[in-house]
């Protein structure tokens, strides 16, 4: 007598796919690699909105003529990225995990996004735009090492 509840190979019933649910859990981690390419095509274009003469009261607007700053700003995102990918390939992906690894790029997403949109509201009242800029963007960075590295191997294994 067969039991319903088991099934076997030999029946021929295919598995289940949720469509839906492989895209999520493939849709979400790929952001990131999003993110990062969609950065670093928009960099000149906010270098070009920083350099703006029509509001001359804030922190960016010598920026045109301070060319290491405006190699900070570019470069600082790779800087974290291969930082970031150094920390994660050689001592943690074995620790903590590829689930906990993503949630942890995630964190230093939003807290790099969070230092990025203060450095124009909060941190330019202090002259420290431009300190909080770059270092966002090196956070931001982090989470593009992290995720570049956890997005592979979650997809491979």
């Amino acid at each position: 007598m067969k039991d319903d509840n088991s099934a076997s190979a030999s029946d021929g019933d295919k598995p289940q796919i949720s469509y839906l649910g492989l895209l999520l859990v493939f849709l979400t981690p790929g952001l990131g690699g999003f993110l990062f390419g969609f950065d670093l095509g928009a960099t000149s274009f906010v270098l070009a909105m920083l350099e703006s003469p029509t509001v001359p009261a804030y922190w960016w607007s010598t920026l045109k003529t301070q060319h290491v700053n405006q190699g900070l700003i570019v470069s600082a995102l790779s800087l974290g990225g291969l930082v970031g990918s150094h920390i994660v390939l050689f001592h943690l992906a074995k620790i903590i995990g590829r689930r906990a690894e993503i949630r942890v790029c995630a964190v230093l997403y939003l807290v790099g996004t969070a230092l990025n949109v203060a450095s124009g509201t909060i941190f330019s009242q202090v002259k420290a735009g431009i300190y909080a800029l770059v270092l966002g963007r090196f956070i931001f960075g982090l989470g593009v090492g992290f995720i570049m590295h956890g997005v592979s191997l979650l997809i491979f294994l």
